[in-house]
This record gives structure tokens, C-alpha cells and sequence, in this order.
């Protein structure tokens, strides 16, 4: 699973990939971030160089469950439940290395497999984006908002521009909107005692394709390495 195979077997830059689990042998709760987020902990192991610092990386919430009759678990009833990773090319190495070599396992959940994506196929000037895992925005005191909020475009932007920078990426162009206000959700996510009011959205993001990809890795708003921020693009 090494980075340099990937890419001489697909001729890919690696920026996201599939992280592929087995089937659950105990029940998942719909609220599983705080769980998830200690497998990966576990996978990553307590000397991670990614821990406590500043790296463009993502990893998104649990995908493909849906909720049972019960209204509080998950099924995986059209296949593995899976999560996205995506960052740099370091990261991604490690984190390959990491979940493929680990023991680690959650609600009898363990690493199964890998599938490899291309990087982002961004447009030429703009893209429609959707989350898969909801977007944190904090403000300037620290108090967590959703797209309700009247400051939250603005904030979200501000928090895109400071992680672009920290990769000297500074581009004027860059712009927010939000698509259909009418389809935004609210989530609301208990991550261990932690309470985090979050929002699913559909955005209109403009700039270089550069930017726009380099950010889309990295994930949008805040704590994208503990299952926030995710996004894919659609037409």
C-alpha cells in the first residue's frame, strides 16, 4: 500500500482516498463521530506527526449507513461502510501505512480495504459543492455557529483564506455562496461531552482551479481531521 505503488500503477498525485471498512458486528449509533474519531486515533497511533499541528488533511464522518427503523443505528444495507481521507501526499502515505498495518477496530468494524481516487475534477472557474460530513464554523470567541447565523459565510470564507495561506496559496478570486438556503440542514453532533451545532450546505465556491482543489482537500471549516468538512462536487 505504498504511495510510490499507487502512483506507478494509476500515474496518479494522490489527494484522496477510500478507506473501506468491514461489516459492523455490533450495533452503530447514528451519533458514532466521538467512536470513529478513537479508531483513527488507535489506527494513527500516539506518536502521529499529524497530531496537534497544523496539516492540509481531511478525513471525513462515516458513509454509506442509513438509519434503521429504530431511528437511533445505522445499517450498510448497499455495501462496507466507508470514510474519505484526502491531503497531501505525506499524509496520505502515512495514513495508508497506518490503517492498513493497524488492529484497530470499532463496533467490530476493522480496516478492510483502500480504493484510490484522482484528485478533484474542478471546473474551469467555479464549482457546486455538497457536504458528506458537516461544516464547523466557529466564531471569534470561540462559540460554534450554523449557516443561520448571519456571520457564517463570512467566517467560513475567512477560516478558507487562513488555511490557503498557511500553504502560501493567496488568491483574490476565491468567493462563497450558498445554493439553495432552502436545502441547508442543521446537525447537531455530540462528539464525547462536546457539542457540536454544524450545518449541511450546498455552495458555490470560485477561484483557480489550484485553490479551489488545494481546498477542497484540506476540507472546509474547522476539526476536518475528526470527521467535519468534507465535501464532493456535483453538477
Amino acid at each position: 500500500w505504498k504511495l510510490v505503488h499507487y502512483q506507478q500503477q494509476n500515474g496518479l498525485t494522490m489527494r484522496r482516498i477510500k478507506i473501506v471498512l468491514t461489516y459492523p458486528t455490533a450495533d452503530v449509533p447514528v451519533n458514532n463521530q466521538h467512536f470513529m474519531n478513537g479508531y483513527i486515533f488507535n489506527s494513527f497511533g500516539k506518536d502521529c506527526p499529524f497530531h496537534d499541528t497544523f496539516s492540509p488533511y481531511n478525513i471525513s464522518s462515516l458513509q454509506n449507513g442509513t438509519l434503521k427503523d429504530d431511528k437511533k443505528t445505522l445499517e450498510f444495507k448497499n455495501g462496507n461502510p466507508y470514510f474519505y481521507v484526502s491531503g497531501d501526499d505525506s499524509f496520505i502515505e502515512f495514513a495508508i501505512n497506518a490503517f492498513e498495518t493497524s488492529n484497530a477496530s470499532v463496533f467490530g468494524m476493522k480496516f478492510d480495504s483502500i480504493d484510490v481516487f484522482d484528485d478533484f475534477i474542478v471546473n474551469k472557474y467555479f464549482d457546486k459543492i455538497i457536504t458528506i460530513s458537516p461544516i464547523i464554523v466557529k466564531t471569534k470567541e470561540g462559540r460554534k455557529i450554523t449557516f443561520k447565523h448571519g456571520e457564517w459565510l463570512n467566517l467560513l470564507t475567512q477560516n478558507c483564506e487562513s488555511k490557503l495561506k498557511h500553504l502560501n496559496i493567496v488568491d483574490p478570486t476565491f468567493k462563497l455562496e450558498i445554493l439553495n438556503p432552502h436545502k441547508a440542514k442543521e446537525k447537531c453532533i455530540w462528539v464525547g461531552d462536546i457539542f457540536n451545532p454544524s450545518s449541511n450546505v450546498r455552495l458555490k465556491v470560485y477561484g483557480k482551479p489550484k485553490t479551489r482543489e488545494t481546498l477542497y482537500n484540506m476540507g472546509l471549516g474547522g476539526s476536518t481531521g475528526s470527521g467535519f468538512g468534507s465535501i464532493k462536487i456535483y453538477q
